[in-house]
């Protein structure tokens, strides 16, 4: 008897967490006609759950992070918590609009998904990524561009601890 090979097995589509600062209802309703599988920040946590709080959650239900806080860059328990959780996530590189940033989403879906595909392949952990547009491309699908990883995180918590 043939033995069935299961290394080819397709991954479920990622779920995508939207979080409460590109907006709540807008942004979730767009990608879910598109096809993707959401949750919404409200629909889990409370409007003042502090950014420390939930990322660990959603982290490790693993779930992929849509945000719009450009603060998270900047503020170390943030990124603490998102990097140790093992946390995956995308923002929009620039200010855009949340509707923007979501078409941006439905455009680059399949960069988006690659990326990720990559990304568990490598097994390179935690991210937090930019999606840019691409001015090049025909179709308005962004790229998606490193922003903080495992190796850039070790970096920022060496600066701190040299302060």
């Amino acid at each position: 008897m043939k033995r069935r090979s299961y290394t080819n097995k397709p991954q479920p589509d990622p779920i995508f967490f939207v979080d409460r600062n590109l907006g709540k209802k807008q942004i979730v309703q767009l990608l879910r006609d598109e096809g993707f599988k959401v949750e919404a920040h409200d629909d889990h946590f409370s409007e003042d759950t502090p950014d420390t709080h939930w990322i660990p959650i959603v982290a490790k239900k693993k779930w992929v992070a849509l945000t719009n806080d450009k603060c998270i860059s900047r503020n170390s328990l943030e990124i603490d918590a998102h990097m140790t959780a093992g946390g995956r996530a995308f923002t929009p590189k620039g200010k855009m609009h949340p509707l923007e940033f979501g078409r941006l989403i439905v455009q680059s879906r399949e960069r988006i998904f690659r990326y990720l595909k990559q990304a568990e392949k490598d097994g390179s952990g935690p991210f937090m990524s930019k999606l840019c547009f691409d001015q090049k491309s025909q179709d308005r699908a962004g790229h998606v561009e490193k922003w903080i990883d495992v190796e850039i995180w070790q970096i920022k918590i060496l600066k701190r601890t040299k302060r």
